[in-house]
């Protein structure tokens, strides 16, 4: 990653400053747009960022000097980190920084981007040799490997994927050059958690096994859509599987009932890296934040409101009427913009 990235700033030197007063009563006075989503969002996020990312947007709050601005670090914060990582295979609009500052990080990790990832089966491959081919949750077994060793019948398999901790999405796009928005998602990344920029997780390292983890179908969704996280213990490489809203009964079948998890190498394979903590960190402080605030379902609700709008017979078409609603198609439009950018757009 280099130097250009150890130039982006964290605004360390004040993380010893406590300020939740201030935080609150400026938050207490914001009376602009969405002002339930903002001042929640704005708060949990500055409770459950890491030290280093609560400072910065302590700070960045603090800073702001018109309603109309915080509302737009909130719409920053919202687009370019909750929504890219809940609706992974979806992109949508990301609004930028309104701070020039932020602007400028951008533009550094812009120079460091090169080219787009692919989806490989290595990746896959790789995850299922260093955790002896069982998801690390259930422990139940890949199929082929069951038949290829033959184990018993009684020992469970069942279909294993490679699941990301930092999305796929946050590697992949569409067509030459790198968006802007790209560029934006990973500097507010790095701002938030800048633990995953020391960790080395880049454009180019999405794939590592270090971001990557051995779950079953259904878990691999689960955990994707932020119902199930990570969080760390105080014994090393052992996790608790905390959940989130409505787990069906497969699903909680598959999570031990003391809801411990410990990663370790297969014999063989001591040389593949475990899960980074710190990508797993930064998954379970962003679902803490997706629903400590309700932002989960709202993300989910507005994305379903275009996707169905999109579909209808007459999409996009103005009534000759003028009974139109248009508001409604720009609000949801605001949300969805699919793109030339993203891969998996329809």
């Amino acid at each position: 990653m280099g130097r250009e990235l150890s130039a982006i700033s964290t605004d360390e030197s004040e993380s010893g400053r406590d300020r939740d007063a201030e935080l609150k009563e400026r938050l207490d006075k914001y009376d602009y747009k969405e002002r339930g989503n903002v001042v929640n969002c704005l708060l949990s996020c500055a409770t459950r960022f890491p030290p280093e990312g609560k400072v910065s947007l302590v700070r960045d709050i603090l800073g702001a000097n018109s309603d109309k601005m915080l509302y737009d670090l909130y719409r920053n914060v919202y687009t370019a980190l909750l929504v890219p990582m809940k609706t992974a295979s979806r992109r949508g609009s990301v609004s930028s920084s309104p701070l020039p500052k932020r602007q400028r990080n951008a533009g550094l990790v812009a120079s460091t981007i090169n080219e787009s990832q692919t989806r490989t089966r290595v990746f896959r491959d790789i995850l299922l040799k260093r955790d002896d081919y069982r998801c690390v949750v259930s422990g139940c077994v890949d199929p082929e490997y069951h038949q290829q060793m033959g184990l018993p019948a009684d020992v469970p398999d069942i279909k294993l994927e490679g699941a990301h901790i930092i999305p796929f999405s946050y590697g992949c796009w569409k067509g030459k050059g790198v968006p802007e928005d790209v560029a934006n998602i990973w500097e507010l990344l790095y701002r938030c958690f800048p633990g995953v920029r020391r960790a080395a997780l880049t454009i180019g390292t999405i794939n590592s096994p270090e971001n990557g983890l051995s779950l079953t179908v259904l878990l691999h969704s689960a955990f994707g859509n932020f119902r199930i996280a990570f969080k760390e213990t105080d014994i090393k490489h052992q996790y608790e599987v905390k959940s989130y809203g409505y787990l069906n009964y497969y699903e909680r079948q598959m999570i031990p009932s003391n809801r411990l998890v410990t990663f370790r190498q297969a014999e063989g394979h001591k040389d593949i890296p475990l899960p980074d903590p710190v990508l797993l960190d930064c998954h379970y402080r962003i679902a803490e934040i997706l629903h400590a605030t309700g932002l989960a379902e709202v993300i989910d609700r507005d994305f379903d409101r275009w996707d169905e709008m999109r579909r209808a017979p007459n999409a996009a078409q103005l009534r000759e009427d003028g009974s139109t609603d248009i508001t409604r198609y720009l609000e949801a439009a605001f949300w969805w913009a699919p793109a030339q950018n993203d891969p998996t757009a329809v």
